[in-house]
């Protein structure tokens, strides 16, 4: 039951840093030119695509790296 637990635990705050770091990216896109590009909404989704997909790409890495690192050290 303390596992299930902590999985729903884990996915709410996966889900919460997925959202929020996405909404920093489309913040700071909106106030400077250089980052334009992640401050553009689309209008079909309704969502700053760019920004989650950088999101999603930051998130990956970590998660990647420690499967990695962790299927690397069970040989």
């Amino acid at each position: 039951m303390i596992s299930i637990l902590i999985c729903l635990s884990a996915l709410g705050a996966i889900n919460g840093t997925i959202f929020t770091g996405a909404r920093i990216y489309y913040a700071m896109g909106t106030e400077h030119r250089l980052y334009a590009w992640l401050g553009r909404w689309n209008p079909k989704t309704g969502t700053p695509v760019w920004s989650l997909v950088i999101q999603l790409v930051i998130t990956l890495i970590p998660v990647i790296g420690f499967g990695l690192s962790e299927s690397a050290s069970r040989r």
